[in-house]
């Protein structure tokens, strides 16, 4: 229940705080410092990826690109391929799969 909250508390902020100038400013096109911006946003919400779910659709209709909002939403599951890699290395990789 706490990581839905947090996704929603992650949501809720962007709409309430973060204006739409401010936003298209930061991650309104395709460029490689708003996707390297909507990648370290990814990054620091990859603990909880019901904040980065929530969050993404929230940065699009604030006015981000659709690139940078994606590389937002794809860096928040770096953790869970590291995890995989590391039971695939010390378990097997049946139980990755599974």
């Amino acid at each position: 229940m706490g990581y839905f909250g947090l996704g929603y508390l992650t949501s809720s902020v962007i709409q309430v705080y973060v204006t739409r100038k401010r936003m298209k400013q930061g991650m309104g096109e395709t460029s490689a410092s708003s996707v390297r911006l909507g990648t370290i946003f990814g990054s620091i919400s990859s603990s909880c990826s019901f904040a980065a779910l929530s969050a993404t659709p929230s940065l699009f209709a604030k006015g981000a690109g659709l690139v940078p909002a994606l590389a937002c939403l794809l860096a928040c599951t770096h953790l869970v391929v590291e995890l995989g890699i590391i039971i695939g290395l010390f378990l097997s990789w049946q139980l990755v799969v599974g």
